[in-house]
């Protein structure tokens, strides 16, 4: 335990270290802080004993993807020198994200609530530092008054805080977004408030005198977002309109902003390039940019002949101030691809939208801004070429991305595809599992393609598009999971996501493996193709019976240490306690379940119809699927054949529930079963059961039920005369099945299936 805190305090000094670098006005103390920084994440990498799962390996893998090219261009650079050094200068944009995903176990939502607001102080010190060493300044007031004001006074701050204006806006804007977020979350005493209402104030007034145009509108686009957040889309408008307007004023009213959108409308109107023009200069740096890229589309100059590369374009247009100050892209996007070339663009371009979606999805606005806000400043500066842009960017990309993740540790996601499938025992057991389930783990959350549904349920589906349940499941709902950071996803529908490991998996029985002739082909393909694959790479197996765990065990050589056995228990419609006159006159004999070969309603009517004068009538209650279980032409035409043989199909619960209470005793016999919901629901209401004499029931009912010989239809005949005439002797046997004595309950199920995932969260810590 000491050892743990020792690693959480480690990692949060080492937090505030990093984010301490901006107030070292010399690069080289920077190049200790950030060297110090590493040392830390690679000692906690033996104090805080890293998971050894590997869940979620190909974040760090994008986010350093870009920059892993940058050495191996190395091999075709001709300046080699040039390049390492670059390299060097990169070397925590490659480290970082592999550190922080090691050691994420340290790295939680409180990380961002005690390193942000540090931050955040950090940057106000530093500006306020810079304002009042402006303001002391006698140059300051000449600065105002010459012709490009902005200018002087942009190149007199960056020699006071020793950083380039664009590096000091974007880090002010950050603490500035860090601040807003933090307002909006919390309530403060007055003081506290007054205070970070100052601390606003001075980021704002640096951010001024910066006057960095692109870092200026993402601050004001990242701002409507963090203000913006649980407001109506009414009040965003209203508070964005208000907010143009106070821009605009400024803008106008202050002198360095007037001239810095006066310089940009220059450029953007004027076809010639003004050379006192920084935004008119940029047309001649993206056009020899382009032009380099043309001729090196794949793989890039090198990182080390960029530069030379770039030059050798202004020398041979002319652009002699361009190549006098050695102008990089001015672009991060156009920077990589002409340098490494076009795969390391696309994994850029890659790692920034997914680190998006991850904000996104996981609702965390001020990651949400940081990406808009570095992805917008990347346009307009080739933000990775200095140290300072380095540190910012390595951190925090990192930081907020497996920070986001650590929200998701505790949390269970549940595959609620069953949600919309048609209601048979599969589907009874995941709803029932699941209610009980959320009713112990509140923070539980079910995934669902469909729209509109309850509360608990968030719904994955995309606008204007109707997905196929196995599409969404197969795709959809795992990248959306893997952008969570892999969480547990719990599969309760005999089906899951192949490509995703970390999830508990159910699975009823083997009959697609045992009786594949009773299934649709493109059905028993599938299952054949996926139930492998699901089943290795689980981390556990759920089951409903003893047998089928045998099963299970023996078909894909499974450990039954991997596979637990979770009993069904009596549905939640069995509770009905009002009901309606009888939908069927006379005594009659319910038989519930799928109409399928599986379930063995052909022998049953068979054997029904050669009963003389029957004093029962023979009701059957299902589902016909021929997407699962092929046509069954043959049973329902038997049915029809005989004005004591009734089928109603897909009953309601309620309807269920009804024919059940009127029912003079039930009937299930399949040929091939995992366990038997009917049965308990015949328990339920008390009605004796005739069963096929199969190796699951004699586990799970013996002692209760009336059992009949598979393929006997004489001796089924028999049997069937046998329950009705001796019906109140069967009943008897049945009043006395102890749901709970069995453990046939969905809470017990629901509170064993939460044991097992403290268990499997406890071994792997």
């Amino acid at each position: 335990m000491r050892k743990n805190q020792a690693s959480l305090n480690l990692s949060q000094y080492s937090f505030y270290l990093i984010c301490s670098y901006p107030l070292f006005i010399v690069l080289s103390f920077k190049g200790m802080i950030g060297a110090a920084f590493l040392i830390a994440q690679v000692f906690l990498l033996f104090l805080a004993k890293p998971s050894t799962e590997l869940k979620g390996w190909w974040a760090p893998l994008l986010l350093s993807l870009p920059f892993l090219f940058y050495p191996i261009s190395l091999t075709y650079s001709s300046d080699f020198n040039e390049g390492y050094q670059y390299v060097e200068r990169s070397i925590l944009l490659i480290l970082l994200p592999w550190l922080f995903y090691f050691n994420r176990s340290t790295l939680s939502a409180l990380s961002v609530q005690k390193t942000m607001p540090f931050f955040s102080l950090v940057m106000g010190c530093l500006s306020l530092y810079g304002i009042l060493s402006l303001l002391l300044n006698p140059t300051f007031n000449s600065a105002l008054a010459s012709q490009d004001a902005y200018y002087h006074i942009r190149t007199e701050l960056e020699s006071i805080i020793g950083l380039h204006p664009t590096y000091f806006s974007l880090l002010c804007s950050l603490a500035f977004l860090s601040l807003l977020f933090e307002m909006k979350k919390k309530r403060f005493d007055f003081s506290i408030a007054l205070f970070k209402y100052f601390l606003l104030l001075i980021l704002l007034t640096g951010l001024i005198l910066a006057s960095s145009k692109m870092i200026l509108s993402g601050l004001f686009v990242t701002s409507m977002m963090v203000l913006g957040e649980g407001l109506k889309p009414k009040a965003i408008l209203l508070r964005s309109v208000l907010a143009l307007s106070i821009a605009a004023i400024l803008v106008f009213s202050i002198r360095p902003l007037k001239e810095r959108v006066s310089t940009l409308i220059v450029a953007l109107t004027e076809k010639k390039v003004e050379q006192t023009n920084p935004d008119s200069i940029r047309k001649w740096i993206y056009n020899s940019s382009l032009e380099v890229i043309s001729e090196n589309l794949i793989l890039g100059t090198g990182i080390g002949d960029a530069q030379k590369e770039l030059n050798s374009k202004y020398e041979a247009k002319g652009y002699h101030l361009a190549l006098k100050r050695n102008f990089n892209t001015h672009n991060q996007y156009l920077q990589l691809w002409l340098s490494v070339g076009l795969l390391p663009f696309l994994a850029f371009i890659a790692s920034l939208i997914v680190q998006f979606l991850i904000a996104l999805f996981l609702r965390n606005t001020l990651h949400i801004a940081f990406v808009v806000l570095f992805s917008m400043s990347f346009l307009t500066e080739n933000i990775l070429a200095r140290q300072d842009g380095i540190f910012a960017y390595a951190f925090f990309s990192s930081f907020f991305l497996y920070s986001s993740w650590s929200i998701n540790r505790a949390v269970v996601f549940i595959n609620g595809r069953y949600l919309s499938q048609t209601l048979t025992g599969v589907q009874r057991f995941a709803n029932e599992i699941v209610r009980h389930f959320q009713s112990i783990n509140p923070s539980s959350i079910i995934l669902s393609r469909d729209k509109n549904q309850a509360s608990d349920v968030r719904s994955l589906s995309i606008p204007f598009v109707s997905l196929n349940g196995q599409i969404w499941e197969q795709f959809i709902l795992p990248f959306y999971l893997k952008l969570l950071g892999s969480p547990l996803l719990i599969n309760l529908g005999n089906s899951a996501p192949i490509f995703y490991g970390n999830s508990i998996i159910s699975l009823h029985d083997m009959a697609f493996k045992v009786h594949p002739s009773w299934f649709s082909d493109r059905f028993q393909k599938w299952y054949n193709f996926m139930i492998p694959r699901i089943s290795k790479s689980a981390v556990h197996i759920l089951t409903v019976s003893e047998f089928s765990k045998g099963e299970i065990s023996h078909h894909y050589s499974i450990p039954k240490n991997k596979i637990s056995v979770l009993y069904n228990g009596q549905p939640s419609f069995t509770q009905e306690t009002q009901f309606s006159p009888p939908s069927i006159h006379g005594d009659y004999a319910l038989c519930v379940g799928s109409i399928s070969e599986r379930k063995n309603q052909l022998e049953l009517i068979e054997a029904f119809l050669l009963i003389e004068n029957p004093p029962f009538k023979l009701v059957l209650a299902g589902t016909l699927n021929p997407q699962i279980f092929k046509e069954q032409a043959e049973i329902t035409t038997k049915i029809n054949s005989s004005p004591h043989c009734i089928l109603i199909e897909q009953p309601s619960d309620l309807e269920l529930a009804n024919l059940y209470h009127h029912a003079h005793f039930c009937i299930y016999l399949p040929i091939y079963e995992g366990f038997g919901i009917p049965v308990l629901e015949s328990f339920a209401f008390q009605k004796p059961i005739l069963l096929s004499d199969i190796p699951v029931f004699r586990e799970l009912f013996e002692g209760y039920v009336l059992f009949y010989s598979l393929g006997n239809i004489d001796n089924l005949r028999d049997k069937l005369m046998e329950m009705y005439t001796h019906s109140v002797f069967w009943q008897v046997k049945v009043s006395k099945f102890d749901f709970s004595e069995k453990e046939f309950t969905y809470p017990s199920s629901a509170e064993k299936l939460t044991e097992l995932i403290r268990a499997l969260n406890s071994k792997g810590e």
